[in-house]
């Protein structure tokens, strides 16, 4: 027969490596198309960028009427218009190519050969001189292309200046040390939770955000905590929500936060708990909880766009 602590301990472990596969489930890297941060809700207004030569298909604006293969160059820039909901395959519109004039030439509507290619291959399909070849008014003459989902995950990143300053994530979350004002008391507990993590990038290496977690903590009852109401030392489980504010430079994080916890008093040794439901303040120092750093983009964009 197992007694009351080995049970406890037992379910203790259970609940731990729950919280563990929860988190990992929802950690997994997905891939470009499936991501949060590329689907069809919130690349609105992003830029994109080849970081290297790769095969477009000339397509309508929902990613159909598939025709011919034409090169997109390193560094083209574009946005996503469409992700076909089944294979996800992007439908992307480039950005515009500039209109070179030909040196020596008075006359504006007299354009390098090559810049009216460009204008030709890549943003409409006639009439390459207008300048609002981005607007509404365009309608059908704009291009549109197809790139393969494969071709997305191995070809194309985001363009830095288009990189959002908010992320939000799921994650795990622990506070190993914690200090309770109303003794003035350091205590260590094993505790382990979810977190929702929202992170604003301030500079290239400065970030800055909050933490709103839930943890699973295990509590310690002895004679100190208990104010001598109990001799023997035995631990109990605590529900623990938190807020915490977070300071990240490059992958050194720093964090400073409240939170309470939470025991079921059903006997009057749980209720002689002299922290239970008082806020503690816990802070600590990690490393590669967010990277402060927003990301290095090497690709340069390409002359002309």
């Amino acid at each position: 027969m197992l007694d009351d602590t080995k049970i406890y301990g037992l379910k203790k472990l259970v609940l731990i490596v729950l919280l563990l596969g929860i988190n990992t489930a929802f950690s997994q890297t997905l891939p470009f198309t499936k991501s949060l941060s590329y689907n069809s809700r919130t690349q609105n207004g992003k830029i994109f960028i080849f970081d290297q030569n790769e095969t477009v298909t000339n397509s309508n604006a929902v990613g159909q009427e598939k025709g011919s293969a034409v090169i997109a160059y390193k560094g083209s820039r574009f946005t996503i218009e469409h992700i076909d909901s089944l294979n996800g395959d992007l439908t992307i519109k480039f950005l515009p190519f500039k209109l070179a004039r030909q040196k020596n030439s008075p006359n504006t509507s007299k354009y390098t050969s090559a810049s009216l290619k460009n204008r030709l291959t890549y943003n409409v399909k006639s009439n390459p001189e207008n300048d609002s070849i981005t607007s509404k008014s365009v309608g059908n003459n704009i291009r549109y292309f197809t790139l393969s989902s494969h071709k997305a995950n191995t070809s194309v990143s985001a363009y830095a200046d288009s990189i959002t300053k908010w992320t939000v994530s799921l994650g795990t979350l622990t506070n190993p040390f914690k200090l309770r004002p109303t003794k003035g008391q350091f205590t260590s507990n094993l505790n382990l939770g979810t977190a929702i993590f929202a992170q604003y990038k301030f500079s290239e290496n400065w970030a800055g955000g909050g933490i709103l977690g839930i943890s699973l903590t295990s509590i310690t009852l002895d004679s100190a905590s208990t104010t001598g109401h109990v001799l023997t030392t035995s631990e109990r489980p605590a529900i623990t929500p938190s807020v915490s504010f977070l300071i990240a430079y490059k992958n050194i994080n720093f964090t400073l936060g409240v939170g309470i916890d939470y025991i079921n008093t059903t006997t009057d040794i749980e209720k002689s708990w002299i922290f239970n439901k008082k806020p503690w303040i816990g802070f600590g120092i990690g490393i590669s909880l967010f990277n402060g750093s927003v990301a290095s983009i090497s690709t340069v964009a390409i002359a002309g766009q």
